[in-house]
């Protein structure tokens, strides 16, 4: 009985030894990069005061529409010179209770890597395919925003090259 004891604890340590593999490394290295809060931000963050004017992309318009349907922000066009017109924004004070603006802007989470589904390994260059949801989201961005990875998990790919301190993110889609 004693025999098969050992058989067994190299087993278990193969086992814990793969999860820290490959997969583990490119997890890391991908994390590092798309992991930093996304944010709607502007020029001169530490000057802005409430009500601001600005220019609004259509992108954009989607985390100010969820903003406002939660009720943390007004945002009422306002026209300005010429023929592109702009938008006042301004913060609640639900807005301003709940914490919807930091030194980073309007923030709606972050990346984070779901599941590495493949990659190819070769001359210390790596193509991954991987999974990732958005993590840390406020309650009015899960709520009013349909952008991908919010809800269930979105599918991306990153190249990674092998460095002497570890993997680094070089690109992705």
């Amino acid at each position: 009985m004693h025999k098969h004891f050992p058989g067994v604890l190299v087993a278990v340590a193969l086992l814990g030894l793969s999860a820290c593999g490959p997969k583990g490394d490119f997890e890391k290295a991908i994390n590092a990069e798309i992991g930093v809060p996304m944010c709607l931000a502007y020029t001169n963050m530490e000057k802005i005061q409430f009500p601001i004017r600005a220019e609004i992309s259509t992108q954009d318009m989607a985390v100010y529409e969820a903003l406002q349907k939660d009720g943390d922000i007004t945002v009422a066009e306002a026209f300005g010179q010429g023929f592109a017109s702009s938008y006042e924004i301004n913060v609640t004070s639900k807005g301003k209770a709940a914490g919807v603006w930091s030194k980073e802007g309007f923030c709606y989470g972050r990346k984070q890597v779901n599941e590495i589904v493949r990659y190819q390994e070769k001359d210390g260059a790596a193509q991954v395919e991987y999974t990732y949801r958005i993590i840390d989201a406020p309650a009015w961005a899960k709520a009013g925003l349909d952008i991908e990875g919010l809800k269930e998990p979105a599918s991306a790919t990153a190249a990674l090259a092998k460095y002497s301190d570890g993997w680094k993110f070089v690109a992705g889609m």
